[in-house]
């Protein structure tokens, strides 16, 4: 008998605690409850891509809820306007695409209208903000001294006239676009540029470089095409990626560029020099580059200190001539510097005779592994090169870089290299006319 009983009460607790839990559903109202009463995107300083959120919808009760979704703004998107909801939820992805907004704040609502057997139940009110802190720029001439800071697209040419100065304050991002240019009157067509006759001064801090970089695909090259110096430049803590050419400096500067503290990744030629006058430049990281610095000129001097040579697929270092232009009695000096995982040439002065009589002396260096040979009355010299890394090298900060995967086919071949230096002397002769 003791074990009925208890079978028996134990029977009845659970009958009762079912009832109870089914009485408990019924005593609730039937309600459609989101999870959130407002969406913030909160400040987006970078523009192009397309950025989401989520919110969920639920039901109350023991009742189908069916609902519908309205937004009031055209500036977001909701990823479905009808649904309804039971036992299940349903999550709605609210998106915006930052590529068709301009700078600004932004505020609208999402309305939410239940349904519980076609009958209009109140409104759920959800309300969306955002702020773009991008200032979109078309590309002009400019007029008057100018200065930029902040997130900036910048999607036309930037010509900056003799007499004229453009200054970049620290932590500026200027994101380049790649096609439909809203100006196309620089140094170079279908691509954007900063066609420079006049100063640029681009002063970047430690803890806030200057960066210009693609606002189209950050892992590419040639997404735009370079500064392009035929006036003066001063450029210190800044990053340049995705061109076609770093800086590009014309046969007709006279007055030496500064170049320090700046890091050159995923571009076809960081720099390109063409000037007759010595030029120094310390500090500087190439990475993920075809070519670091090339020197187009003859009876000229340059250096470089303490700079940082990495993952690149050309040359770190050259002299380069083409057939039309022979260059002869130039020469380079490469001090403190770290060089590793080049793909062919760290060192290189240009065969086939198109440079003669030129050297290259690296001293105080790490990681020199492969140099051209020496050949018309051309010299290579190694002073002192270190078995452990130099310290200090480079640009002073660091950037993550997306960048391309090295493969066989991106290497250039001589005859390929020799095509660019063509393309860039005649570049230079075109400006040298004008």
């Amino acid at each position: 008998m003791k074990i009925k009983t208890v079978i028996i009460v134990f029977t009845f607790t659970a009958i009762l605690a079912s009832c109870k839990k089914e009485n408990n559903t019924k005593n609730v109202s039937p309600k459609l409850v989101a999870d959130t009463t407002s969406i913030s995107f909160g400040t987006i300083g970078t523009i192009g891509n397309v950025v989401k959120k989520n919110f969920i919808l639920s039901a109350a009760g023991n009742e189908v809820i069916s609902w519908q979704a309205t937004a009031n703004s055209n500036w977001f998107h909701l990823s479905q306007s009808l649904g309804e909801v039971l036992s299940m939820k349903d999550t709605i992805t609210v998106s915006i695409n930052t590529s068709t907004l301009t700078y600004g704040n932004y505020e609208g609502e999402i309305i939410i209208t239940p349904f519980i057997k076609n009958v209009v139940q109140t409104p759920i009110t959800i309300k969306v903000t955002a702020n773009i802190n991008v200032q979109t720029i078309i590309g002009y001439a400019l007029t008057k001294d100018e200065t930029w800071s902040g997130n900036i697209l910048l999607t036309g040419d930037i010509v900056i006239p003799s007499g004229f100065s453009l200054t970049i304050n620290p932590g500026t991002k200027i994101m380049v676009a790649y096609q439909d240019l809203s100006f196309d009157g620089g140094a170079l067509p279908n691509g954007v540029d900063f066609d420079v006759k006049g100063n640029l001064y681009l002063k970047g801090t430690a803890n806030n470089p200057v960066q210009i970089l693609s606002n189209y695909d950050t892992s590419a090259r040639e997404v735009w095409k370079g500064i392009f110096l035929n006036g003066h430049l001063e450029m210190t803590y800044c990053a340049i990626s995705n061109s076609h050419y770093g800086i590009f400096i014309f046969s007709s500067v006279t007055n030496a560029p500064l170049i320090k503290h700046c890091q050159f990744s995923t571009i076809t030629t960081s720099m390109v020099d063409f000037s007759a006058v010595e030029t120094s430049f310390s500090n500087n990281s190439f990475i993920n580059v075809q070519e670091g610095y090339s020197l187009f000129v003859s009876n000229k001097h340059a250096s470089i200190d303490s700079s940082l040579f990495n993952n690149n697929t050309l040359t770190d270092v050259s002299i380069s001539g083409v057939i039309s232009n022979i260059i002869s009695n130039a020469s380079i000096n490469v001090t403190n510097s770290n060089f590793s995982n080049n793909h062919w040439n760290n060192l290189m002065l240009t065969g086939y005779g198109y440079v003669t009589n030129s050297k290259i002396t690296a001293t105080n260096c790490y990681g020199i592994n492969t140099y051209s040979t020496n050949e018309y009355g051309n010299t290579i010299i190694l002073q002192n090169q270190l078995l452990t890394p130099n310290q200090k090298v480079g640009c002073g900060f660091t950037l993550s870089i997306t960048s391309q995967s090295m493969k066989a086919e991106h290497i250039l071949s001589p005859n390929a290299l020799q095509t660019e230096n063509e393309k860039a002397l005649i570049l230079n002769q075109k400006h040298k006319i004008q």
